[in-house]
């Protein structure tokens, strides 16, 4: 019997063993995945870090590009406004200035007419044409010279503070021109 203890206790000495031996190794193997399982999260979290980083790079440059397109576009827009305001107020001077000289030019034109009606001159003029004087309605910007005239004297060469000297005749100033000249014609022919 006491053989059959001694046999039990050696069982019981070897299974021990080999349960100790099979826990090392069971946590040998525990150890391993767990640091396997960390290392594994370790670098996926700096993974994710990496990427988090250039996420926050990126929107960050966004966002900054984005500011720098709002205050460009902000400047853009003042400036485009102020270069609208400006020639809309240089056009409403030009405007101002071409209605005057059209008046200046209508009292002028309707001064010649008159004159014309006056001298009974008109008939005569337009006999000599063989055509009706037809009178521009259209409003131009028309400068006037004065033809040099072989009855004129010193005073009468000096230009009128209403006539602008212009080295581009229009039909108008044709016009004029052939009016002035039939009126020269006319006034020889009426002192001879």
């Amino acid at each position: 019997m006491g053989d059959r203890f001694d046999d039990l206790d050696e069982d019981k000495q070897s299974l021990i063993a080999q349960l100790r031996k099979v826990k090392n190794e069971k946590e040998k193997d525990m150890e391993t995945l767990r640091e396997d399982l960390e290392n594994e999260h370790t670098e996926k979290l700096k993974e994710n870090e990496t990427r988090l980083n250039q996420v926050s790079r990126e929107l960050t440059k966004t966002v900054v590009a984005l500011r720098q397109l709002e205050r460009s576009s902000v400047r853009e827009k003042s400036r485009f406004s102020e270069q609208l305001e400006l020639e809309r107020s240089q056009w409403l001077k030009d405007e101002e200035k071409l209605r005057l000289e059209m008046k200046q030019l209508e009292k002028y034109n309707n001064l010649i007419v008159t004159t014309l009606r006056q001298e009974g001159l008109m008939d005569r003029v337009k006999s000599l044409r063989n055509q009706p004087i037809t009178l521009q309605e259209e409003p131009k910007r028309v400068k006037f010279t004065r033809q040099p005239n072989i009855h004129s004297t010193e005073n009468d060469s000096q230009t009128d503070p209403m006539i602008d000297p212009s080295p581009e005749p229009t039909n108008v100033d044709q016009m004029l021109q052939d009016l002035t000249n039939l009126s020269a014609k006319v006034l020889a022919d009426d002192s001879d």
